[in-house]
């Protein structure tokens, strides 16, 4: 007979490597069959297929096992090897085999037909959810005073307890029949099953996108470390393995992973989350082929690439006010790949539909007092106004007393899965409750679009014109729990950027980059700018309600420079504006802009956005204006954002 050894997949998992057991045996491995225990009374001499095919009461299990291959991983079954060559192997192991009255007739033609189908569902089910490694006899104390915890073939976990002869609380109604290569127990109902959310959504049709997405990312890969060696090639000195164990490992279960891919993508994002570690508690909301359709059509506007962009990373050539000829560029394009705008752009899309869609349910809060980790039962029970997925977003609703599973999910029921919860969906919700194309820009050092340039040539340092930055700036810090910010308004993170200039008018540029790294400008949305400006007396420190002086009020211009429909460069420059320079406060400039193309995922490419000071004359400074400024923040805001948010 053939002898192949059947190989666990292992998975590695985010943020450190779980590794199964494998299953390794050599023909010099010496195992003791215990004598007695119910069933025998004799050292053992079959082995396990031989002692499940004598009794006429596993013969539909038998039936099933013999028809079930063995896989090396979910797409590759091993050829010419089921479970029957599995259990007729020296690889010791446990079978706890469900007798006749466990199934029905219909059970039965409903494996039978999956075996046509889809195989490694029925493995899924059956052999791999009643197999596991290693030898479980049910007699004695239970080690340690307590149950024992062991992973089936499927990865699936559950307790065996040698006292009360238990498999998941299932009684052994016949326990200990001992054979050559491990022991048989034998139990009147099958082993409960349920799929993990990965198992879950490759099994389930409606869920074809979403499991073609996810799927793409599983790399399988052979692991020396794991396998068993059997001797060296005499030739090449190379080991000769026997047994060879695999590893699978999926990019996507990461918060982000780096593609393969061309010098202008940024790292991908990931879901940031293991989808099949069965001790985990995820919610995850799954959208259906439908759902997934109209996220994006929905989304498809908002990824328009452009073949070429300007390189806004190179210092040398990336001045506003250089001549296009004299700039280096991103070729999108790319003349062995005709496709890639296309590829990018669905690439980009599925992205962030997929990258949204996983909460951990033990770590969401119902209530600030609360200081436990949820269950599944109480994730279920209590009302959440706002979750954060895994990737620390947060979803929430105005109406505090209204649940968002309600709407993301649809106030669908959700689907119970071995880690959590399933809550298929059939439309698209998430861009309806959360900030996730805001373009939110901190104002600090690292912001500011090329703010020192060291190559101008004597000419360039006379001619300003080279410049995209004139003035001084300083960086202030402010402590958000003063008097101060308590009456007038606290600036994000503490800190703000002052803006002067001995003559003239100062200026800033900054890069229009979120502070995220997934907030990036895109097409096709209106987007509102605004700047959160802060008040003069913030660096004094005077209370203008001592001192009404310490009130410096400015008036600004903003400019936005793009890539325009026509793939040149475009500044749209909107009217100035007056800061009053009372409080903290944000000031929307009064035109908004839609970008004919998206900036989304590109790595050295982006818009910038200029403040300057208006000229200020002598008499609006009697009216108390100065060209001094101060920028906490900068906002674009989609429009229709804005409109519910009011």
């Amino acid at each position: 007979m053939k002898r192949i050894h059947l190989n666990r997949i292992i998975l590695l998992a985010v943020g450190a490597v779980a590794i199964a057991t494998a299953f390794t045996a050599c023909k010099d491995d010496h195992f003791d069959i215990p004598e007695g225990g119910e069933g025998t009374g004799s050292v053992a001499t079959e082995t396990l297929w031989e002692l499940i095919e004598s009794n006429e009461s596993l013969s539909n299990f038998a039936r099933i096992a013999a028809q079930t291959p063995a896989f090396k991983d979910e797409k590759h079954p091993i050829e010419g090897y089921t479970f029957k060559d599995v259990l007729s192997d020296n690889q010791v192991l446990t079978v706890f085999a469900p007798d006749n009255e466990a199934f029905t007739a219909a059970d039965v033609q409903e494996m039978e037909r999956l075996l046509q189908e889809s195989p490694y569902d029925v493995f899924l089910r059956l052999a791999g959810n009643h197999i596991t490694t290693s030898r479980y006899v049910a007699s004695g104390l239970n080690p340690k005073g307590e149950a024992e915890r062991i992973i089936f073939l499927n990865n699936k976990k559950g307790y065996f307890d040698r006292e009360k002869k238990t498999i998941k609380e299932i009684h052994l109604k016949t326990a200990n029949l001992h054979a050559t290569n491990g022991v048989l127990h034998i139990i009147s109902q099958q082993v409960p099953f349920n799929y993990n959310l990965y198992e879950y959504i490759r099994a389930t049709k409606e869920f074809k996108h979403l499991n073609e997405w996810i799927s793409q990312h599983d790399t399988l890969y052979f692991n020396s470390n794991l396998s068993a060696i059997a001797g060296t090639d005499n030739e090449t000195g190379e080991p000769i393995y026997v047994d060879s164990v695999y590893t699978r490992f999926n990019s996507l279960y990461y918060y982000s992973y780096q593609p393969n891919s061309v010098e202008w993508s940024m790292p991908h994002k990931g879901i940031a989350a293991n989808i099949e570690q069965e001790d985990s508690i995820w919610a995850m909301i799954v959208p259906t082929d439908a759902a997934w359709e109209e996220a994006v059509e929905t989304m498809r506007p908002w990824y328009e690439y452009a073949e070429t962009y300007f390189d806004m990373s190179q210092e040398d050539n990336a001045l506003i006010n250089n001549t296009v000829a004299n700039r280096k560029t991103l070729q999108v394009k790319n003349p062995d790949y005709a496709g890639i705008i296309e590829v990018m752009r669905d690439s980009a899309i599925s992205m962030d539909i997929v990258s949204s869609l996983v909460f951990n349910a033990r770590q969401q809060r119902y209530d600030r007092t609360q200081t436990e980790f949820l269950t599944v039962e109480s994730f279920l029970e209590h009302n959440f106004n706002r979750l954060f997925n895994t990737r620390l977003d947060t979803f929430y609703m105005h109406n505090p007393e209204e649940d968002v599973r309600n709407f993301l999910c649809e106030g669908k029921e959700p689907v119970r899965v071995s880690n959590g919860l399933a809550y298929p969906v059939d439309h698209w919700n998430f861009r309806k409750t959360d900030k996730a194309s805001w373009v939110e820009i901190e104002a600090t050092p690292a912001t500011i679009y090329q703010r020192v340039r060291y190559n101008l040539t004597e000419a360039e340092q006379k001619d300003k014109e080279h410049y995209t930055y004139n003035g001084d700036w300083i960086q202030w810090t402010i402590d958000n729990s003063s008097e101060l910010t308590e009456k007038y308004g606290k600036v994000y993170k503490g800190t703000f950027l002052d803006f002067s200039i001995a003559t003239g008018v100062p200026k800033a540029t900054f890069k229009l980059r979120g502070n995220e790294a997934d907030q990036q400008v895109m097409s096709g949305i209106e987007y509102e700018i605004g700047l959160v400006m802060v008040p003069d007396f913030y660096r004094t420190l005077m209370d203008p309600e001592e001192n009404p002086e310490a009130i410096k009020k400015n008036r600004i211009i903003v400019s936005i420079t793009y890539l325009s429909d026509n793939k040149k460069e475009k500044t749209m420059t909107a009217k100035y504006f007056d800061y009053a320079g009372e409080k903290v406060d944000t000031v929307w400039i009064n035109e908004t802009l839609t970008f004919p193309y998206s900036y989304r995922n590109l790595n050295k490419a982006y818009p910038v956005l200029q403040v300057t000071s208006a000229n200020i004359t002598n008499a609006l400074i009697r009216q108390g204006f100065q060209n001094r400024f101060y920028i906490d923040q900068i906002f674009l805001r989609p429009k229709q954002a804005a409109a519910s948010d009011e």
